[in-house]
């Protein structure tokens, strides 16, 4: 794939707060990004793993950010599977 890929699951609602949490609005894309926020449980938790197409970019991106959290350079349009 030439796109970057972020694996999600399911979590109660009571648990969304925990997570950085994705609304894939019954897609496989990113409409919305919460982070550590409650949220419906028709929202998806980011697991942590994800697949990177282009890592040198993707460290660069992060570089730029001036932060240690990649959360903050995941974005909206990007592909989520649960």
């Amino acid at each position: 794939s030439n796109k970057d890929c972020y694996f999600v699951k399911t979590v109660p609602e009571q648990d969304t707060h925990l997570y950085t949490m994705f609304d894939k609005n019954n897609s496989f894309y990113i409409y919305d990004i919460k982070f550590k926020e409650t949220t419906s449980p028709t929202w998806a938790a980011f697991t942590g793993l994800m697949y990177i197409n282009d890592y040198a970019d993707f460290f660069s991106e992060l570089e730029a950010s001036n932060s240690n959290e990649f959360i903050g350079i995941i974005k909206i349009g990007m592909v989520a599977v649960l």
